[in-house]
């Protein structure tokens, strides 16, 4: 079940989100497709994912992620090891081979599991996609559909 909750109410989940310890943050917006931002912001939830250490599972799901959030974003999976990520519904057109380089060029990247539903993901990327796959043990379920 899903509960809508306002921006101050968002804004104090993040302050009291920011430093703790946990290993699973899971926020998925309901996206109307109406354009408008609903929800914790991704730079809130990106603060909040650089501040946990412990972190390991992340889902974003439905969160309007935009190229100014790739560099932070690939950089808190690499910081923190994260073994589950999911961007599923999450990138426009483009957004989504850029961010998939980004995260297949972090060297010593643990993922065991990558969700990219629905976010455009093109044969572009084939070649790394394939390169990685062939060298990287540790992912162990690729989802682009």
């Amino acid at each position: 079940s899903f509960v809508q909750m306002s921006h101050n109410a968002m804004l104090l989940i993040k302050e009291a989100l920011i430093g703790k310890p946990f290993q699973k943050l899971t926020f998925v917006n309901n996206d109307n497709g109406d354009g408008a931002p609903g929800g914790m912001s991704v730079d809130a939830i990106i603060s909040i994912v650089e501040s946990n250490k412990r972190l390991r599972k992340l889902e974003i799901g439905r969160n309007r992620i935009g190229r100014v959030h790739i560099e932070r974003l690939c950089s808190a999976v690499q910081n923190h090891a994260l073994v589950q990520l999911d961007l599923s519904y999450c990138l426009a057109p483009g957004i989504g081979d850029e961010i998939l380089t980004c995260l297949l060029t972090i060297g010593d990247l643990k993922l065991e599991k990558l969700v990219m539903s629905s976010n455009n993901i093109t044969t572009a990327v084939g070649t790394l996609l394939a390169d990685f796959l062939a060298s990287n043990p540790s992912l162990k379920q690729l989802v682009l559909e």
